[in-house]
């Protein structure tokens, strides 16, 4: 049985504060920990958790959630980190992407439409061509099972694949449990939740998956009803 939104959730106020804490600290950490990772000298591992083009909230969330759950298990010379696959400009051209990244406590800047995540990664600031070029670059897609947009060449750096739409057969290396293709499953977030499922830091995103899983059943029964 997949998880609910009930049993991802954390369910006390004050344990939802502490969860908002704990993510915007980890995603604060990471993206400082970047510019040093970015450094021509620097030998650190960069490992990207990238969602699809579209970056719809399913993606981001999915991104986020597991490049959490990754990095704590990371080794001292690799960072992990969710990259969004958008410009940070266009952020805001999605209005349930800003929303649901708002509610779920994450730091960022300005008003309504105009609120931007602060500590999130874009994809038009990071080289990731170069990282990969240097042969330190690692990456886990999320929402989508072949590489397309700003890393449409990086294909032999993915290690990892969560996915619920049809297997397009790429990166054949990934396989076993590193590739996790479910198609026709609602969302991504979904698997995810089941990834990382009795990990001590998933509290701390739960309501975020919950948001996703949630608004893709109600989306597939309004669907079935034509």
């Amino acid at each position: 049985m997949r998880p609910t939104a009930a049993s991802l959730l954390c369910g006390l106020p004050s344990a939802a504060c502490a969860a908002a804490v704990g993510l915007n600290s980890y995603l604060a950490a990471s993206s400082r920990a970047l510019a040093g990772a970015l450094a021509p000298a620097a030998t650190v591992r960069v490992h990207v958790v990238i969602g699809n083009e579209a970056c719809d909230a399913d993606s981001c969330v999915s991104a986020i959630c597991m490049a959490h759950a990754l990095s704590e298990e990371a080794p001292d010379n690799a960072l992990v980190l969710p990259v969004l696959a958008v410009r940070r400009v266009d952020l805001r051209l999605q209005l349930e992407r800003v929303h649901l990244l708002r509610r779920a406590g994450l730091a960022g800047d300005g008003d309504g439409p105009a609120w931007s995540p602060a500590h999130l990664v874009c994809a038009d600031e990071i080289d990731l061509p170069a990282l990969h070029a240097a042969g330190r670059l690692e990456l886990t897609l999320v929402d989508h099972n072949r590489p397309t947009g700003p890393i449409v060449s990086l294909e032999r750096a993915v290690t990892r694949i969560i996915d619920h739409h049809q297997d397009e057969g790429a990166c054949p290396w990934v396989s076993g449990k590193a590739r996790r293709i479910e198609y026709g499953v609602g969302s991504c977030a979904s698997i995810v939740a089941e990834e990382v499922r009795g990990s001590e830091i998933r509290p701390r995103y739960g309501a975020d998956l919950a948001g996703v899983c949630a608004r893709d059943r109600l989306e597939i029964a309004r669907r079935s009803r034509g």
